[in-house]
């Protein structure tokens, strides 16, 4: 009898999850299933974890929807990517104090030396979201960065009229680059730098950047067209990165206070807050990581990501142990969503009193 009590008692958890989980979202949110034909939710509790699948049925059944499906992360990406590049910073014994200029040697603004490695980690390099001039090299507006080079990145660097580092301004220019940076320190490609020190490590079995397309979840535009995943001359270490929520729930909890496993001395580097983003009073942003601060209880770190088929979500509060994942195969962000469900596991970010 003891013997199947954790598993009843998970059962019962998940069922009490799923019925808060749908209360939310029919109430709530705006989701139906014409937007987003399917979506998966995983909610990480201490050391369990509990997954979902919300959507049209038919399309559930027919692509095997799972905690194992394969989607693009988008956005998210730029945490894996600050991961490798500490690692990278203790092998190689280079530091994000370092100007951009250490590796980027051919430039021709001096101005450019202001800007170091750590400026790039918090997007407060001044850098636009996509160079000028971008555009003329999209030959497929559904496939952005398919045909812009590194080259091409580099050369808008080198001329781009900068005065330094500025206040936040998300960009993704700045993971790009690092991706660039990372390549010259290690002298081998992001994606083999990536899967040495922080996929293998981490066991993250299902989290990687060369995917073939019929491996990865159908996805859709915003008008419910089907469209090919991205693919990559340049900006793969911005937004490239490919996993699953069984994956993504498995580093949330890499990421709960207390953890003692590989690279729990790097982690932490991550989610410590750095300056503010002025976008609301209360948000951070750290190294990859955002965060969130509130008077009354303990801090929460997130991220999103959208690609032309795919949206995705973490938050977690380490504090608590409590994370919430969100794939999804459509570009409607399910930020709102997410958080929703943490404030629900976190009691509506109340501490409770003890007795």
């Amino acid at each position: 009898m003891l013997f199947f009590l954790p598993v009843a008692l998970h059962s019962q958890v998940w069922q009490n999850l799923r019925h808060e989980i749908e209360t939310i979202i029919r109430y709530e949110t705006n989701i139906t299933d014409d937007k987003i034909p399917g979506f998966v939710i995983g909610v990480v509790i201490e050391d369990s974890s509990y997954f979902f699948n919300f959507g049209d049925q038919e399309f559930i059944t027919s692509h095997h929807l799972s905690e194992n499906s394969i989607f693009e992360i988008g956005s998210i990406t730029n945490i894996f990517t600050a991961l490798t590049l500490l690692e990278v910073e203790k092998k190689y014994g280079i530091s994000l104090q370092d100007p951009i200029t250490n590796f980027i040697i051919d430039y021709q603004n001096e101005d450019l030396q202001k800007i170091k490695l750590e400026h790039l980690l918090t997007h407060t390099s001044g850098f636009p979201i996509r160079p000028n001039g971008f555009g003329a090299s999209e030959m497929d507006s559904r496939n952005p960065f398919g045909y812009y080079s590194k080259d091409a990145l580099l050369d808008f660097v080198k001329y781009y009229a900068t005065t330094g580092p500025t206040s936040y301004l998300y960009s993704n220019t700045n993971y790009a680059l690092l991706e660039i940076i990372l390549e010259k320190v290690t002298g081998e490609s992001f994606p083999a730098s990536f899967e040495k020190l922080v996929k293998n490590p981490l066991q993250l079995s299902d989290t990687g950047f060369n995917y073939p397309f019929h491996e990865i979840l159908p996805g859709f535009d915003i008008s419910g067209t089907l469209i090919k995943p991205w693919t990559y001359q340049s900006y793969e270490g911005a937004v490239g990165l490919k996993s699953s929520l069984a994956d993504l729930a498995k580093f949330a909890r890499y990421n709960f206070e207390g953890y003692n496993g590989p690279l729990s001395n790097t982690l932490p580097e991550l989610r410590k807050m750095r300056i503010n983003t002025k976008v609301t009073t209360n948000t951070r942003v750290g190294l990859g990581w955002h965060g969130v601060s509130f008077k009354k209880y303990f801090p929460l770190i997130a991220l999103g990501g959208v690609t032309g088929g795919h949206s995705s979500f973490i938050a977690i509060v380490p504090k608590t142990q409590t994370a919430v994942i969100i794939l999804a195969t459509s570009p409607y962000e399910m930020d709102g969503l997410g958080f929703l469900i943490l404030r629900m596991l976190n009691n509506n970010w109340k501490l409770k009193k003890d007795g």
